[in-house]
């Protein structure tokens, strides 16, 4: 597993700008009131890192797959999409491929509706639902900071897809809560491999200590859990090796652009492997 995913293009700890953020409509920068906006500048400028390690690690991605089923655009999910404010910058520095974002919330998809409409962008379309309902062909699958078992539900449905997907984990502590007791065997841990080593009850506890504020020095317990985070991820990227993926986990850069910064990447087999 390799941790500079969205590192590759860095030189001498510089973190090169990857997107012109003078060419993204202001209705979709971080900062625009529109969809909630930021107005403290140093949180501003952690999302932009962010979305410009999201661009990174999706451009890889895309080139990769370079053509969707049947030779169509690519199509592009979103799963937990909120009001748009990572998916709408993607689409549209990618106005080759076909973007729709997924939530539950009515408002968050008259949001992205109305904001992909102001930032005319002919690409995006809303769909309000659950991710677990989601039965539609599509090629590459992003779930941005889905709290607990969202995470998984969003990379069952990429897998059952057989599309390549990019997660941004979040909240593992919430696993438990977020998946029925009476599924919670059958779903956790998430790979054979893990199956075979630890179960269930020991699983959910190895979640909740994963849950930390942040990277903590040696010894401490913010460190403890940074191993049991990545132990989490190991399993989500074995459930997916096992399911004929190709996966590659990483960091966001820098570092500090936010403390849930862990990127899952898989490539559905047989697209190269990335970087």
């Amino acid at each position: 597993l390799r941790n500079d995913l969205c590192g590759l293009c860095a030189e001498g700890g510089e973190v090169p700008a990857r997107i012109d953020w003078g060419s993204i409509p202001g209705v979709l920068k971080p900062s625009s009131s529109e969809g909630g906006g930021i107005s403290r500048r140093d949180r501003v400028t952690r999302k932009m890192w962010q979305l410009e390690s999201l661009e990174h690690a999706l451009d890889l991605v895309m080139k990769a797959r370079r053509t969707g089923r049947e030779g169509r655009p690519l199509r592009v999910v979103d799963f937990g999409s909120g009001s748009g404010n990572s998916a709408l910058v993607l689409a549209a520095l990618h106005p080759e491929a076909a973007f729709t974002l997924v939530d539950n919330k009515a408002d968050c998809i008259r949001l992205v509706d109305k904001r992909a409409e102001e930032a005319g962008l002919n690409n995006v379309v809303g769909h309000l639902g659950e991710v677990s309902d989601f039965r539609e062909s599509f090629d590459v699958g992003l779930a941005v900071h889905l709290c607990g078992a969202a995470t998984d539900e969003a990379q069952k449905a990429c897998m059952e897809a057989e599309a390549d997907f990019i997660l941004v984990p979040c909240c593992v502590g919430k696993i438990e809560m977020g998946c029925r007791e009476s599924e919670r065997e059958a779903t956790y841990p998430r790979s054979s491999f893990f199956r075979s080593k630890l179960p269930t009850s020991e699983y959910l506890k190895l979640t909740r200590v994963a849950d930390f504020s942040d990277g903590g020095g040696e010894g401490t317990a913010d460190e403890t859990a940074g191993l049991a985070k990545k132990m989490v991820d190991y399993d989500r990227a074995k459930a997916g090796e096992e399911r004929g993926y190709v996966m590659t986990v990483g960091k966001m850069v820098p570092l500090v652009s936010t403390v849930k910064n862990d990127v899952i990447v898989g490539l559905k087999k047989p697209w190269r492997k990335i970087g």
